[in-house]
């Protein structure tokens, strides 16, 4: 049957390429071919995310059953997933805000405005700056009262 299940793929018999391999892993979860042939049939229908859940999943039921690790022969179809399709890099956090550069007249206007109003709305058309004008406001009033 594992033959079969492995072969199917290769043949064109795709009708029960997840399906079958699936309710076989669920009957038989120490199977590492059946789960190996799972976890190929889930990438090849496009559920790649699903994939390595039923790794760690039989990882689990061999180190409660025998304690032990998955062979090589269920660790190569994993790490053909994995290598078809990486993670994504990690991307950087965005760059802290510089210090507000040439507006000290804005900064000491709205300094005396907040001096004499509890509230103060900043408008002007998105990227003139009015965020880091408030910002440089309140970044000045820290370093005032630290």
């Amino acid at each position: 049957m594992e033959d079969r299940i492995e072969a199917d793929p290769r043949l064109g018999e795709h009708r029960a390429l997840v399906p079958e391999p699936r309710e076989l892993v669920r009957r038989h979860p120490l199977r590492e071919r059946l789960t190996g042939s799972l976890i190929r049939a889930l990438s090849a229908q496009g559920e790649q995310a699903a994939a390595p859940v039923v790794f760690e999943e039989t990882g689990r039921h061999l180190a409660d059953e025998p304690g032990a690790d998955p062979s090589a022969g269920l660790a190569a179809p994993h790490q053909e997933l994995l290598a078809a399709h990486p993670s994504p890099a990690p991307v950087a956090p965005p760059a802290r805000p510089t210090s507000f550069a040439g507006r000290a007249e804005e900064v000491a206007e709205l300094a005396e405005l907040l001096r004499v109003t509890r509230l103060v709305t900043l408008t002007g058309p998105g990227g003139v700056g009015e965020t880091r004008l408030s910002d440089a406001r309140r970044d000045a009033g820290r370093s005032r009262t630290a």
